[in-house]
């Protein structure tokens, strides 16, 4: 069951940061940027589970988190 929870942590990750990703492409209006808010917030409020340590985006490998 926990191996489960694990997958299920990084695959809502794993879409928050596709997210990010697809925002961040976006011209600059209040609504891009209320939405990178959020998806930062939503980003941070999961990365404060221990098995989202391992999540790397593979979209930037090279970022921490």
């Amino acid at each position: 069951m926990n191996e489960t929870r694990t997958s299920a942590l990084q695959s809502w990750l794993a879409t928050e940061h596709a997210r990010l990703h697809v925002v961040a492409a976006w011209p600059e209006s209040a609504r891009k940027q209320t939405l990178l808010i959020a998806i930062r917030s939503s980003i941070a409020m999961l990365m404060t589970d221990s098995a989202a340590t391992s999540f790397r985006c593979v979209a930037c490998p090279t970022e921490a988190r």
